[in-house]
């Protein structure tokens, strides 16, 4: 069930994590691609940003 929001994306990359597991960051197609990035704050990840690319 919970995986379930998931399946409107077409791609979900593996978290490529930074500052020692501190920051994660993923790309994310739905529409178009996404690079989202989240934060560990007191062991829960929370959504930092997203940044969406525009390809030309």
């Amino acid at each position: 069930m919970e995986l379930r929001k998931y399946m409107k994306y077409k791609a979900i990359s593996k978290p490529v994590f930074l500052q020692g597991y501190r920051y994660a960051f993923l790309y994310i197609s739905r529409e178009g691609p996404h690079f989202s990035v989240y934060k560990k704050d007191d062991g829960d990840w929370t959504h930092y940003f997203t940044i969406t690319l525009m390809l030309v």
